[in-house]
Order: C-alpha cells, then sequence, then structure tokens
C-alpha cells in the first residue's frame, strides 16, 4: 500500500502532525510518502511540489490569485458573526498528474490550502482521507 501526505509545508501545526504521521507509517514498514508546496526542512523523505507555469500561465496566476484574495477579504470583512473563516479551493497549483498522486493508493490531506485538490481530479482512482 502506498500512502501519500500532501501539506502546503511540512512545519506549523498541520505540517507536523503530517510528518509524525509520515514516520510512524514508515516505522511500521508502509511505504508513506509527502509532498508539499513550501519545504523548510533538509528532510529527503518530504518531496517539495515544484510546478513549472509558462510566461502566460505566471501573468494568469497572479490574476487568479488577485480574484481569490480580493474575494477572501471581501467575506472575511463581512461574515456574519460567530461564523469561521474557511481556506478556498481554488489555488494556482494543481497536483493531480504528479507521480506521487498518481501512483498513491492513499491521499491523506492536510491543510492544503495552496492546492487545487478536488475529489473530481483523482477519477476516484484514489482514498482520499482529509485532516
Amino acid at each position: 500500500m502506498k500512502i501519500l501526505h500532501i501539506s502546503t509545508t511540512n512545519s506549523g501545526g498541520a505540517g507536523k502532525a503530517a510528518m509524525r504521521l509520515h514516520f510512524g507509517l514508515r516505522s511500521i514498514g508502509i511505504d508513506s510518502k509527502m509532498l508539499v508546496i513550501n519545504k523548510v526542512s533538509s528532510n529527503s523523505d518530504v518531496i517539495q511540489f515544484r510546478q513549472k507555469f509558462s510566461f502566460i500561465e505566471r501573468i494568469c496566476n497572479k490574476i487568479k490569485d488577485a480574484i481569490i484574495t480580493s474575494e477572501y477579504n471581501y467575506y472575511k470583512t463581512r461574515r456574519p458573526e460567530g461564523f469561521d473563516l474557511f481556506s478556498d479551493i481554488r489555488s494556482i497549483y494543481s497536483i493531480s498528474k504528479h507521480p506521487l498522486v498518481r501512483e498513491a493508493d492513499i491521499i491523506n490531506l492536510h491543510w492544503i490550502i495552496a492546492y487545487e485538490v478536488c475529489r473530481e481530479r483523482f477519477k476516484d482512482q484514489v482514498n482520499i482521507l482529509y485532516i
């Protein structure tokens, strides 16, 4: 069984929890890998996700990011009292074609604010656990 942990970073609360789970699984012989956008350690078990963008894609991503940020800030200042903030599902990163994602039997998502991950993108090929 191949398990892939996906997190925005390998630091902070969710990142550290993902790392502990990853190392725990490896210690009992399970094939576990971790994929992050912001790698803040030199640990070789953690793979940093890199996506190359063309010049046009970079311009489009800046526009998309500005729209997402603008809509988030609009909601943030107008959300009803007692309602929590949320993480937007839209992102400039798409990981569905990454080799580690393709070969995983189980994908464990840990605070994936920077990724665009939708179950439809995986075409029900894997089991997804979101923590």
